[in-house]
C-alpha cells in the first residue's frame, strides 16, 4: 500500500514542475498611405485640386513579391497636413518582400499588368480630371518590407494626365455703348473619350472625337470690363493642333451691327499637366471722324432783283 501511494506521489510532482513555453511573433505593421501629393507642371499655375476640389479618394493596386494584394481598392481622406488616409482593405509589410503600388482618381481601370494598371478608359466631361500616380521604390524594384515599426506610409505623387484649358476675351474699346458677344467658343476637335495606357510610347488610343467640341461659356466686353475670362475652366485628353472656334457679334446697345463665326486651326499642342489660357482679342477698327473740307459759301452770283 506505501509503494502505490508513493508512486502517485511522484506523478504528482512530476505535472508540478512541468511549464507551458508560448512563442510570441511581432505584430507586423499595417500598409497605410500617407499625404498624397499632387505634381503641377511649371506652366499650370494653379492645381485643379484646390478649394471645394480638394482630392478626397481613389484607387490603389499593389502587389507583393508580384503577388496581387490591392485591386483597386478605395482609399478616402482628405488633403492638409497630418491627414489620415484609409484603405478600405487591410494589408501588412512582411519583412523581405518587395511591394509595388499604384494609384489612381477619375477613370476606370480597364486592364492590368502584373497586377497593376496598365490601361485606363477615361471619359470626358470637361470638370472630371483624371490622375495616377505610382511608386516601385527607390530602384524601381520594389519598397522592401521592414521589421515591424520600422514601415512608414506608402507616399504617392499624382500625376495629371489631362490639360487644362481657359479663354480670355478683351477689347480696346473706350466707346460707350459698343459691346462685343462672344458665344459658341469651343475647342472644335476636343475628344470625348480614350485610353490612357501607363507607360507605353503612345499614351493614349482609342480616341473619339466629340462630335460638338468642348463648349465653353459665353463673354460680353465693353468699354466698362474690357477684360473677362470665361467663367469656366475645361480638363481635356491631350489634343494636337488645336481648333478653335468662336462667334463674335457687334452690338450698340441692344441691336446687332454685325455678327460673323471665327475658325483658328492652330500649331499647338495641349500636353498633359499644362495650364493653357487662349485669348482672344477684339478691338474695335478706326474711329470715325468728321471733316468739311471747306466752309460753306454762297454762290457768286449777280445780284438779283425780284419785283413782287
Amino acid at each position: 500500500m506505501k509503494k502505490v501511494l508513493f508512486a502517485l506521489a511522484a506523478v504528482v510532482a512530476l505535472a508540478a514542475c512541468s511549464k507551458e513555453q508560448t512563442l510570441v511573433t511581432p505584430q507586423p505593421d499595417a500598409i497605410g498611405f500617407g499625404q498624397p501629393f499632387i505634381e503641377n507642371s511649371t506652366r499650370a499655375i494653379d492645381p485643379s485640386y484646390s478649394g471645394n476640389n480638394k482630392l478626397t479618394e481613389f484607387y490603389v493596386w499593389g502587389t507583393a513579391n508580384e503577388v496581387a494584394i490591392y485591386d483597386g481598392n478605395k482609399v478616402t481622406g482628405e488633403v492638409g497636413e497630418n491627414s489620415v488616409w484609409t484603405c478600405t482593405k487591410k494589408n501588412y509589410w512582411i519583412e523581405g518582400v518587395k511591394y509595388k503600388f499604384a494609384a489612381v482618381a477619375g477613370g476606370t481601370v480597364k486592364t492590368l499588368s502584373n497586377g497593376l494598371p496598365a490601361t485606363i478608359e477615361y471619359a470626358a466631361n470637361g470638370t472630371n480630371d483624371l490622375i495616377y500616380a505610382e511608386n516601385f521604390g527607390d530602384d524601381g524594384n520594389g519598397i522592401v518590407g521592414q521589421a515591424a515599426g520600422d514601415n512608414e506610409a506608402v507616399p504617392f505623387i499624382f500625376n495629371h494626365l489631362l490639360a487644362k484649358a481657359k479663354f480670355t476675351v478683351s477689347t480696346n474699346t473706350n466707346v460707350e455703348g459698343y459691346s462685343y458677344e462672344i458665344t459658341n467658343i469651343k475647342i472644335a476637335n476636343a475628344y470625348a473619350s480614350g485610353v490612357y495606357n501607363v507607360g507605353a510610347e503612345t499614351l493614349w488610343t482609342d480616341l473619339v472625337v466629340n462630335e460638338n467640341g468642348q463648349a465653353f461659356d459665353a463673354v460680353t466686353v465693353n468699354s466698362v470690363n474690357k477684360t473677362l475670362e470665361c467663367a469656366n475652366e475645361k480638363l481635356l485628353i491631350p489634343v494636337n493642333d488645336v481648333k478653335v472656334s468662336y462667334t463674335v457679334t457687334l452690338k450698340y446697345g441692344t441691336d446687332t451691327i454685325w455678327s460673323e463665326n471665327k475658325t483658328h486651326n492652330l500649331t499647338n499642342d495641349l500636353a498633359a499637366a499644362n495650364s493653357y489660357n487662349f485669348k482672344i482679342t477684339v478691338n474695335v477698327g478706326e474711329e470715325i471722324k468728321f471733316n468739311v473740307e471747306q466752309d460753306p459759301t454762297w454762290t457768286a452770283t449777280d445780284d438779283t432783283t425780284i419785283t413782287l
